[in-house]
This record gives C-alpha cells, sequence and structure tokens, in this order.
C-alpha cells in the first residue's frame, strides 16, 4: 500500500474581516531556508520511537492513501474515495469498525471532505449546494445530520472553549466561518476571499494542546490561532521571495509566479507549548516536476527547524503527523511499501519485533521529540 499525494495549485487573495478582532501584533516569523534544517537521521527516529502497527484483515485494509484524524487514543483513517467511510482501531491497533455510509438514503452522504472526533463521537463532513454535518455516536451509530446554508465546505474543526464549528468554505464570500455548535446557525466570518479566483479544496485547520485551533490559510504562508474570542494571527513564513503579498498581487504577480516563481503551502500543522509540526510542500513552477514535501519541527524555544527523512519516490516518507502531545510525542505513520527496501527500517522495527509487510497497513511511529534537544 502505497499513499500518493496530490495538490491543486489555485491562487486565492484574502483580506481580513470579521467582527472578532483579529489580532496581528508579535505574529512570529519563521525563515524557511532548506540549507539551515537540520536533518535528523532516521536511525535516531528509530531508537526513540514506539511502534503500533494497524491490524490487517480483509474488512479493515485501507486503500492507496488515508490520512488519520487528529486523534491519539483510537486511530481513525478516513477513507474519501473508494468505500466512502471512516476505518477505526483501538490504540493496540485492532481494527473496530468503519463508520459511515455512502450513498443517498437517510443518514448517508455522498462524498466527505473532512471528519473530526469530537467529545460526542465522530462528525463527518460533506460540501455541496449546503454543508452538512453527520454526527455518529462514540458506538459508530448515526445520530442527526446537521445543515448550514454555506456552499461547498471543504474543512472544519471545533473550537474547545465553545464547542463552536469553524468552516472553511471555498465558494462564499468569507473563507472561514464560526457557526454554533448546536444550530449551525452563523456566528462570525472572516478572511475574506477573492470573488475572481477559485480556492483549492484542502483542509485547512491543525489542532494544538492550548485551547485553540490553526487555520492555516492557503497560499498565503500564515497560520491563524482562532480561540474562543479572538482570532491571532501567529505564524509568518518568510520564504524568500519578491512577490508582494497574495492580498496585494495583481494579475501580473500571478502570471510571474506561474512562469518562473516558487511556492510554498501549508498542508498540514500541529502544535504544543514545545514544538510546531508543519508539512510544506514547495511547487518549482520553473521546471512542473510537481510538489515536494518538507516534514519540519519547529522548536519554538531555540528557533531550529528540524527536518524528518525524504522518502526518494513522490510524497513525504511519513504520512501527515495526526498527534502532537503535551509531553512531546509526534504521532506520524509510514506505509510498509516505502519501507519494505530499507535496511535501516529493517534494523530498527525488527529491534521492537515489528517484522514489515509491504501489503500490511500503515506502521503508526510514537515519536518521543525530546531527544532533539540533546
Amino acid at each position: 500500500m502505497k499513499p500518493t499525494f496530490n495538490i491543486l495549485l489555485t491562487l486565492i487573495l484574502v483580506s481580513s474581516f470579521s467582527c472578532t478582532p483579529v489580532i496581528e501584533n508579535e505574529p512570529r516569523t519563521i525563515q524557511i531556508a532548506e540549507s539551515e534544517f537540520i536533518n535528523v537521521p532516521i536511525e535516531e527516529i528509530l531508537s526513540v520511537s514506539d511502534y503500533t502497527v494497524l491490524e490487517f484483515t480483509p474488512e479493515s485494509a485501507l486503500p492507496e492513501y488515508a490520512p488519520f484524524l487528529n486523534n491519539t487514543t483510537d486511530f481513525f483513517l478516513v477513507d474519501q474515495f473508494q468505500k466512502k467511510v471512516i476505518f477505526q482501531f483501538d490504540r493496540n491497533g485492532k481494527f473496530v469498525r468503519t463508520i459511515g455510509k455512502f450513498g443517498q438514503g437517510p443518514g448517508e452522504y455522498t462524498q466527505i471532505k473532512d471528519a473530526l472526533i469530537s467529545k460526542n463521537g465522530l462528525e463527518i463532513l460533506t460540501g455541496n449546494q449546503t454543508t452538512d454535518i453527520f454526527q455518529y455516536n462514540s458506538d459508530g451509530q448515526f445520530r442527526q445530520r446537521l445543515s448550514a446554508p454555506i456552499p461547498f465546505g471543504y474543512s472544519f474543526a471545533q473550537l474547545p472553549g465553545s464547542g463552536n464549528y469553524c468552516i472553511f468554505s471555498g465558494f462564499s464570500q468569507n473563507l472561514v466561518h464560526i457557526l454554533d455548535g448546536l444550530s449551525l446557525a452563523p456566528v462570525d466570518s472572516f478572511l475574506q476571499r477573492n470573488q475572481n479566483l477559485m480556492v483549492p479544496a484542502v483542509q485547512a485547520f491543525g489542532t494544538t494542546t492550548m485551547g485553540s485551533v490553526l487555520f492555516y490559510q492557503p497560499y498565503d504562508n500564515r497560520i491563524f490561532r482562532l480561540e474562543k474570542d479572538t482570532i491571532r494571527l501567529s505564524y509568518i513564513f518568510d520564504v524568500g521571495s519578491t512577490m508582494p503579498s497574495y492580498d496585494a498581487m495583481v494579475k501580473a504577480d500571478q502570471e510571474k509566479l506561474f512562469g518562473e516563481g516558487v511556492l510554498w503551502l501549508v498542508f498540514k500543522a500541529l502544535e504544543n507549548k514545545d514544538w510546531l509540526y508543519l508539512l510544506l510542500s514547495k511547487q518549482d513552477f520553473t521546471n512542473m516536476a510537481g510538489s515536494d514535501f518538507y516534514s519540519l519541527l519547529f522548536n519554538k524555544k531555540t528557533g531550529k527547524l528540524f527536518r524528518l527523512p525524504e522518502n526518494p519516490e513522490p510524497g513525504p516518507l511519513f504520512l501527515p503527523a495526526f498527534g502532537l502531545t503535551d509531553d512531546n510525542v509526534l504521532y506520524t505513520a509510514v506505509s510498509p511499501a516505502y519501507v519494505q527496501g530499507s535496511e535501516a527500517w529493517k534494523t530498527g522495527l525488527a529491534k521492537k519485533g515489528i517484522q514489515i509487510k509491504p501489503d500490511g497497513n500503515y506502521i503508526i511511529i510514537k515519536y518521543r521529540l525530546n531527544s532533539l534537544n540533546k
């Protein structure tokens, strides 16, 4: 099972517009310079990590690429395109069930745009002319369907303090909508969308351990922190570009970017008090060779950027991380198909009693980041 990654490269222009204050004082600037990345040897990761292998059965066989939901108790993976269900495994990797049902009957949906784990169970987001949330109990049973008059919701999150939903939409006046957690009534919205440009259908929210949600604005190299009553610009990425900010770009700038520029995109972000995890992609339009991926760990105290090992084939070696705990453990995973030919992987996993099976399910890696501080 070998995951594939595709990214839709489409520009958007946005500016802040919200009833909730957008606080922009003292955002942290992170220099994205490849020459400054500190490469982490795979042997080091293998020596300080714990592992869980997801059970492989005919019922639990995962598709070629199935991202994890942000959760570290049980493990949930999204099959968006084949069975269109959520796979659930317990903390030991044993298959539990699939959740959701594809179809057009009561309690059924025709697509999965995003999903999350809430205090009530599992929630699935679908987005067409309206944006619907399908809610399931902790035992996987369908509970109810909620609808919001927001077209084409792409991804969502829940604010820990209020329980309100944040929905990223590609076809409304603003990119992010805050909706009441019970009724889906509108509460607020921010980041005005340029009506002349399309928005990429991406998952744009990340989780933290500090009672907030991260929103990484597509193609604008900024990360906002969404809290109960505030929206805070927290991070700006300096990629060494001479291009103006996207909200100041004109058509000629766009043509120049697509002709000879380099575009960085935040693909995933997680944060705790010590670390910021980033999965970035880099598209070089001068050769159109596809996107390069960078799995990075930013130490918030020292300012150092560590890079996890590369994959010799297209796409990152590690799947997008899905957990970053208060005790500095990063949860990520690899496909056996990517590591079966590596002696380092075979040796490192064998020490933990794990044998690589090329057609097996993912191997979850619990990487202790405190080793990077030595």
